[in-house]
């Protein structure tokens, strides 16, 4: 089954509530693998763990930035106050 959604690596599909591999199709499209005929009822729900990586990979380079920035300008203000 071809489905008119962008294709991306956190999508996890169903099938009668058992697991289905879910692929990529027409290049960037999401396609759902071996789904039978008689199939009663099929889910698709993106679990967005890589998002939450890119969260904690932001939070760390805002850290490492902050380290950069704020004491060159707390010396500064303390030199001048």
């Amino acid at each position: 089954m071809l489905i008119a959604e962008n294709w991306y690596l956190d999508w996890r599909a169903t099938v009668d509530g058992y697991p289905a591999q879910v692929l990529r199709g027409d290049h960037a499209l999401l396609t759902v693998r071996s789904l039978p005929r008689e199939a009663g009822r099929a889910e698709l729900l993106l679990a967005l763990l890589r998002a939450r990586e890119g969260r904690i990979g932001l939070v760390a380079l805002l850290v490492v930035l902050a380290g950069f920035i704020v004491p060159p300008v707390y010396e500064r203000r303390r030199r001048s106050g």
